[in-house]
């Protein structure tokens, strides 16, 4: 029997790792390869996991975590969507303050379970436009805790997703692919769009490529990490209505009041929301630093009743968050004519980082 291959895949908070990972796994699936996702956050209620079961994949989540910190959680899905849904693949979407994966997660699971699984290349996604923020603001501003993040994740990948290039004109990209090719030279380093698909299947032949991925451990200072994360708060919402409505446009007007609420008490990071009804849904998300909402709908998206699960990052207090989503509620209630309430809410700051194992050299491949 073919052993599974396990990728992990990484990236800054928005840079579209969820949207990549199913649109990787539709094509897969196409392969006839039974797939498995696994998403990850600090908290719970996740939209990732409500989007990969809509399109009907396999998944398992760890929560109240990183993986790194929650390995035993990991290596539990993991075995649940090999033994128990036949997953050939599972793509496992790290949470989006994370890093240090290779040391912290595919070499402990591979010195564990030996050649029990396929390890495929460490895969960083970023985002075109907070690429290019970075580069910029890190050559004339000096180094923030969460560019110190954001560089970290980008140093131990094995694979570069440039994503988001649909959105960004030739002589820009090849700019940030020449750039990013300095930046990290041992990686690959591939533009893509998720939202098109450009890309992806030459991706997928790089994560079926035979290799002993994961040796880049890196020097990492937890505490820069650990304030790093520390900087942005964190809220999980969960909403229930009863009244029917338009609720694509109400997803659009509550994410925009939302964002002009976040950006009065701090900055948005990364925002997204899912509408259930009895007939259809409703996703809805935006991402620094262009923080431009984009929203899709499925089936009856004015039915009812309807449950709403929001999360945001921000770099903003996690009180303030609460105030701002609680503020947003109410004035598109108001827009919308609709009675809706928050049944269940958590805002925190992400707690310091301390991995359950970690390997100072790679394990044998």
């Amino acid at each position: 029997m073919a052993r599974t291959v396990i990728a992990f895949v990484g990236g800054f908070l928005g840079a579209g790792k969820t949207t990549t990972i199913l649109a990787a796994a539709a094509r897969l699936r196409e392969a006839r390869l039974r797939v498995g996702v696994i998403t990850n956050d600090q908290g719970g209620d996740l939209v990732d996991a409500l989007l990969v079961r809509d399109q009907n994949i396999p998944n398992r989540f760890v929560t109240r975590g990183c993986f790194c910190c929650q390995f035993d959680a990991l290596e539990e899905r993991v075995h649940e969507l090999v033994s128990q849904e036949g997953a050939e693949v599972v793509l496992a979407e790290a949470v989006g303050s994370c890093t240090d994966i290779s040391a912290t997660v595919l070499n402990p699971l591979r010195r564990r379970r030996g050649d029990a699984y396929v390890y495929a290349p460490i895969t960083i996604v970023v985002d075109a436009h907070r690429l290019r923020t970075f580069l910029n603001e890190r050559t004339s501003d000096g180094e923030s805790d969460l560019d110190y993040l954001y560089l970290k994740q980008l140093e131990e990948a094995d694979v570069v997703l440039l994503n988001k290039t649909d959105e960004v004109d030739e002589v820009r990209i090849q700019e940030l692919v020449g750039r990013l090719r300095a930046l990290v030279p041992w990686a690959y380093v591939l533009r893509v769009s998720a939202k098109t698909g450009r890309g992806l299947d030459q991706w997928l032949r790089v994560l079926g490529t035979p290799g002993a991925w994961g040796q880049h451990i890196l020097d990492v200072d937890y505490d820069r990490y650990a304030r790093a994360e520390a900087a942005l708060g964190w809220l999980n919402a969960t909403i229930e209505s009863n009244t029917a409505c338009d609720w694509r446009a109400f997803a659009e007007d509550f994410l925009q009041t939302l964002l002009r609420e976040i950006q009065g008490v701090g900055r948005p990071v990364h925002v997204k929301l899912h509408v259930e009804t009895p007939d259809g849904w409703v996703k809805a998300a935006a991402a620094a630093p262009l923080n431009l909402p984009s929203v899709a709908a499925d089936g009856n998206a004015r039915a009812a009743p309807a449950r709403i699960v929001l999360n945001v990052r921000a770099v903003a207090d996690p009180d303030a968050l609460r105030q701002a989503v609680e503020t947003a509620l109410r004035v598109t209630c108001e827009n919308c004519h609709v009675e809706a309430a928050v049944s269940a809410v958590e805002s925190f700051r992400p707690s310091y980082p301390k991995p359950t194992h970690r390997d100072s050299e790679p394990a044998p491949a």
